[in-house]
């Protein structure tokens, strides 16, 4: 193509060559470097050689941005709109090499300019900043930009499928933080929107969201033969070249650890692979990789092949970070006080102060890597009665209360013989090493704090509980430490459960309340 012909391309749908990408860069940066007259036109050149090349061209486009920048924040009356485009464009490179500070830090001059930018560009900001927090795990941090989602999606303008895109983001997001009745809510609200509006391959996301989801509320349970016959006929959508950019690597980890033992390692071991090699994510391929060869026990020996292809990610992925200023984003993602704040947070829950899930993963992780399991392990999952009559009756406030008062009930009974954590919206868990008999003991202590407690409203505070023990799962020799400690959990979650039941028909309470 000519020089005059590339400016004259149709946005996000015109085929170019290599020749074509390197003449428009060199016209490109001399715009840049001037008046940036051609600025409109460069977008959807841009647009083109994502579509086409994916990262191939990524430097060359990060250094474009950056020139265009320059020039139109010197301006006196810039357009606004292509500014905040442009923000935009550079948070996703940022992202792309988890420098999560300088994403965020792009993503917030985009939405400074909220009343002068189009709601789809406004949606793309929120959702990469929501995405980086994530990858972070500071997810309490992202609440801000999760209220601004969900005020953006009350605009009967905003189209489809970036709708689509925040109300399974916003799904998601309350799944992780344990809050199941909104994530149920914003599953309602996505399914509004027609496969035909946004496209089938995208749509199906929508799916493959809710099994997460349901994996994270499930997890520890047995999944149900539907359950995996929904996820069977989902990854049918998830192939090389279905034009999703999805972070995979979260969407999926609780979907394998959830059917891990129900459904076989080589299928797993399958998907990953197919994960592998759809997702555009240098970073998210290489978390797959690493997660496939602990959780599957993979060797250099065993897998050659797989081992020489992860070592072409990672070689890639560091020439990447190498071309992109490799000193500046390694400085953003050691950034001292996003750090120390992530150390904080990480591994605590926000409410109560307890162990979080991932501070439960991490002494699973633990207990795995030791060479003989305990002879004295237990493992306590424990659940709040009527929490939902306190939310519905008496409000929220009065829920973290409740939630609140359950988590120092729960410590004071089993924190002397190990740890407790929250691990969703009113379940527990207590990992603790101890005998039969003190085991008992700790038991009649957690009443007894339970039935101590009163609150404003007076609401009555009971605890169900189900443990497990070593002997639950020892006579299985073969099995790894990790496959009984997971057994250990599915058996205290099911004798949890039974207790539950009990307690409702004891009382005649309504489960719901």
């Amino acid at each position: 193509m000519t020089r005059e012909e590339i400016l004259s391309i149709d946005p996000y749908s015109a085929v170019l060559s290599d020749e074509d990408v390197s003449t428009g860069i060199e016209l490109y940066k001399d715009d840049a470097d001037s008046d940036a007259l051609y600025v409109r036109e460069y977008s959807g050149f841009l647009g083109n050689i994502v579509n086409a090349y994916g990262h191939r061209y990524y430097h060359e486009i990060h250094m474009l941005n950056q020139r265009y920048l320059r020039n139109l924040e010197a301006q006196k009356t810039p357009d606004k709109m292509f500014v905040g485009f442009l923000y935009i464009k550079e948070a996703e490179y940022f992202q792309n090499f988890n420098a999560y500070a300088e994403c965020l830090r792009n993503v917030n001059k985009a939405i400074e300019l909220e009343d002068e930018l189009p709601l789809h560009f406004l949606a793309s900001a929120l959702n990469i900043a929501v995405s980086a927090l994530w990858s972070c795990d500071l997810y309490e941090d992202s609440a801000k930009y999760m209220a601004k989602m969900e005020a953006l999606l009350m605009k009967e303008d905003l189209i489809p499928t970036l709708g689509f895109t925040m109300g399974c983001n916003l799904m998601n997001a309350n799944a992780i933080l344990g809050n199941r009745d909104k994530s149920d809510y914003y599953y309602d609200f996505v399914k509004k929107y027609s496969a035909e509006e946004v496209g089938i391959n995208f749509y199906c996301f929508l799916e493959i969201f809710k099994l997460s989801d349901e994996a994270r509320f499930n997890a520890g349970k047995i999944p149900s033969d539907e359950y995996i016959g929904r996820l069977r006929e989902q990854l049918k959508y998830v192939y090389p070249g279905n034009g999703i950019e999805e972070d995979y690597f979260q969407i999926f980890l609780p979907i394998f650890r959830y059917v891990r033992g129900f459904v076989k390692d080589s299928e797993l071991i399958e998907l990953a692979v197919k994960i592998i090699d759809t997702t555009y994510s240098l970073p998210d391929k290489i978390n797959i990789y690493k997660f496939m060869f602990e959780e599957f026990g993979m060797t250099k020996e065993s897998e050659p092949r797989l081992y020489a292809r992860f070592y072409e990610t990672l070689e890639s992925h560091y020439e990447m970070i190498s071309d992109s200023r490799k000193h500046e984003i390694t400085n953003e993602i050691l950034n001292e006080e996003l750090a120390e704040k992530y150390k904080k947070n990480a591994g605590t829950d926000a409410l109560t102060g307890l162990g979080n899930r991932y501070s439960y993963e991490a002494k699973v992780n633990e207990i795995s890597m030791l060479s003989v399991f305990p002879d004295d392990l237990y493992i306590i999952m424990m659940d709040l009665n009527g929490l939902k009559g306190v939310n519905d009756n008496f409000g929220h406030d009065a829920g973290d209360e409740f939630i609140k008062a359950a988590g120092n009930c729960i410590v004071a009974a089993f924190e002397s013989a190990g740890k407790v954590y929250r691990i969703g919206g009113d379940e527990f868990m207590a990992i603790v090493n101890t005998t039969p008999e003190k085991m008992e003991e700790m038991l009649k202590r957690l009443d007894e704090n339970a039935a101590a407690w009163h609150g404003k409203h007076n609401s009555q505070l009971t605890i169900s509980t189900g443990y497990s023990e070593t002997r639950d799962v020892m006579a299985i020799v073969q099995e790894t430490n990790r496959e009984r400690i997971d057994k250990m959990a599915k058996i205290a979650d099911r004798r949890m459960y039974e207790a539950k039941k009990a307690y409702y028909e004891r009382t005649g309470k309504d489960r719901r309340r």
